[in-house]
């Protein structure tokens, strides 16, 4: 489980680190995630991996999810260019169709289609993560996020700090 760990940490870095690194290098690094997540924290079972005789908790599934969300608008650049904008774009649309949960594979599909993720700068994208998970929320009768104030939204998941678990301290 560690190399996972590793593997995702070095693919998110390089991304982070080439901006021209298509969006393919960040859905590597959030799948690497889940995935790493999902074995290292899964007790009980309700969906099945295909490489495992173990099933993955669909509750332990969303929460990775949205970590891995989260953290990547607060690692987004305040003022992308258009490239990487559209990236962002590809990475969101293609995470939702490979979403191992078809039901909310489905809902993140529909909400895209009526409400476009805003990938213009960092607190676009978070306010838009943040709505859907809110979004996700209501469906479910949880707690609804305020989001009055995008900036304490963004620094809750990292956006001053370093990611690197490795003491690089890289951004």
């Amino acid at each position: 489980m560690e190399n996972l760990k590793d593997a995702f940490y070095d693919t998110f870095e390089e991304a982070g680190a080439n901006e021209n690194l298509t969006s393919y290098a960040l859905i590597a690094a959030g799948i690497l995630f889940v995935i790493w997540f999902i074995l290292k924290y899964s007790e009980r079972s309700k969906m099945s991996l295909p490489w495992k005789s173990e099933k993955v908790d669909i509750s332990t599934l969303g929460r990775s999810s949205w970590m891995l969300l989260h953290t990547t608008a607060a690692k987004y650049p305040v003022h992308p260019d258009g490239n990487v904008q559209k990236q962002m774009n590809d990475y969101l649309h293609l995470f939702a169709q490979f979403y191992p949960c078809r039901e909310c594979s489905d809902h993140m599909t529909t909400y895209m289609h009526q409400n476009p993720p805003k990938t213009q700068g960092r607190d676009a994208l978070q306010y838009w993560i943040s709505k859907l998970h809110n979004d996700v929320n209501a469906k479910l009768g949880k707690k609804q996020y305020d989001l009055s104030d995008i900036s304490k939204v963004n620094k809750r998941w990292g956006a001053d700090e370093g990611i690197c678990k490795k003491g690089c301290n890289a951004t």
